[in-house]
């Protein structure tokens, strides 16, 4: 599992919708993750688990890191 940093822009990895746009993680609360559809600033925020974040069928997988990243 990649480490979960604010900025970097997963993609929920399911068959049955493949056009589900692109979340970027814009925090951590209650020990999930908050994700916006809009970018950083988005209106639209959702929370998952953490251990969703593992690039598996019903996770997210990584699709842009933050920027700077190595």
């Amino acid at each position: 599992m990649s480490e979960i940093k604010i900025g970097q822009v997963w993609q929920e990895i399911d068959p049955r919708f493949p056009n589900m746009p692109p979340k970027t993680v814009v925090g951590f609360e209650e020990g999930k993750v908050l994700l916006s559809t809009g970018g950083l600033f988005g209106k639209r925020k959702t929370k998952a688990k953490p251990e969703r974040f593992n690039g598996k069928r019903g996770g997210y997988r990584l699709i842009k890191d933050t920027e700077g990243a190595v």
